[in-house]
């Protein structure tokens, strides 16, 4: 299933559903584009804020084949994937006051891929805890009988798990569909993650996904964070969203730390706040900012700039020039540099191993077909 819709689909789901009915909860949402920073947002949250967030990443190298299988997927970040992508799934449901239902459905979300990855994650950041529970353990703690009680459930059983006491997610996709997450969660506060894009390129381009061209790159950046801007004015207020740059964290991090703690409500404790500040001032990293100055060619900047240039003024980022002129048959060309360079790498990874990307592609229409016959017979 797909991990979030369009505003059209996800229109046409009946949000009086009683599984979707909202959860009076405190929640914290940390999301941005990809490559801005939201897994060392994730690390202060849970480091300063004692909120139980993973920040760790497996790469597929870390992983058998046979784990690969087992997940069904590739691996990724410690996003909470599965947030969105089952509460369509629960709009389609009989209701959960019938046990059967809710138990079934909660069993479904802890085998998911999507739940799995996760899990993955924290069992390699946490190699000392476990960090596994039960279907009887979820339901058992649930505050009601709704998707967001079970999602927050979750994840509140992880926080505990960790160490934790505060219970959020980071899931830099959502930004896209933070009205789901504001009905699940109408206490929700959402804290974006903003990068100079010009360096979020350059750091996608050292990854296997994302766009491969500058222009398509500039365009992926520039959606993003004009969907969070989006936001703020039809649901969020500056009580409930705030826009922190990557760069103010690592320049001024105690200000930074103070503007999140205002806006979260939660003071930190002074030996956590000595201990990030220490560790930041010890990270090599803490300079990981204006690479694109010298590693971005003028015309690249250019490009980006005659894309997302509007964006990058209004974020208070300096400009590198005049933007370029970009007429059709230049965006055509872009069009195929972009396919090229992103398709190649893939045919040498099914060529390497099929196996990885076919028992997925038969799985996924598996469950896909048992999922459907399940809600007939439950109908």
């Amino acid at each position: 299933m797909a991990a979030h819709k369009t505003r059209a689909q996800a229109a046409a789901i009946d949000t009086a559903h009683p599984n979707l009915r909202p959860l009076d909860r405190d929640f914290l949402l940390i999301c941005g584009a990809q490559r801005s920073g939201t897994r060392y947002m994730a690390q202060l949250a849970h480091d300063v804020f004692d909120y139980g967030l993973l920040a760790a990443e497996v790469r597929r190298g870390e992983l058998s084949d046979e784990q690969l299988r087992d997940m069904r997927e590739r691996p990724g970040s410690g996003e909470a994937k599965f947030l969105l992508s089952f509460y369509y799934e629960a709009a389609r449901c009989a209701s959960f006051e019938d046990g059967a239902v809710l138990a079934q459905f909660v069993r479904r979300l802890l085998g998911s891929m999507a739940f799995g990855l996760w899990r993955v994650v924290a069992g390699r950041h946490f190699p000392d805890r476990n960090v596994t529970f039960t279907v009887e353990e979820v339901v058992a703690a649930l505050p009601e009988r709704t998707y967001p009680a079970v999602a927050y459930t979750v994840l509140k059983l992880l926080a505990a798990k960790l160490g934790n006491s505060r219970v959020g997610c980071t899931f830099p996709a959502a930004l896209q569909r933070l009205d789901v997450v504001n009905a699940m969660f109408p206490r929700a506060k959402v804290i974006h993650c903003v990068r100079d894009g010009r360096d979020v390129i350059l750091s996608t381009f050292q990854t296997q996904f994302g766009a491969r061209t500058v222009y398509h790159a500039a365009r992926e950046w520039d959606h993003y964070i004009r969907s969070g801007m989006r936001w703020l004015g039809e649901l969020f207020g500056p009580e409930r969203y705030l826009e922190i740059k990557y760069e103010d964290r690592l320049l001024a991090p105690k200000a930074a730390i103070e503007r999140i703690a205002s806006f979260i409500g939660v003071p930190p404790s002074a030996d956590a706040l000595a201990a990030w500040l220490d560790a930041h001032e010890k990270n090599p990293r803490k300079a990981n900012l204006n690479k694109w100055r010298q590693q971005m060619t003028s015309r690249q900047i250019a490009v980006f700039e005659a894309v997302a240039g509007r964006t990058l003024y209004e974020l208070g980022y300096d400009s590198g020039g005049e933007p370029a002129r970009i007429g059709a048959l230049a965006r055509a060309a872009y069009g195929v540099a972009n396919f090229a360079l992103k398709i190649g790498p893939a045919i040498r990874l099914i060529w390497r191993k099929p196996g990885l990307f076919l028992e997925p592609m038969f799985f996924r229409r598996f469950r896909h077909w048992t999922s459907s016959r399940d809600k007939t017979r439950g109908g």
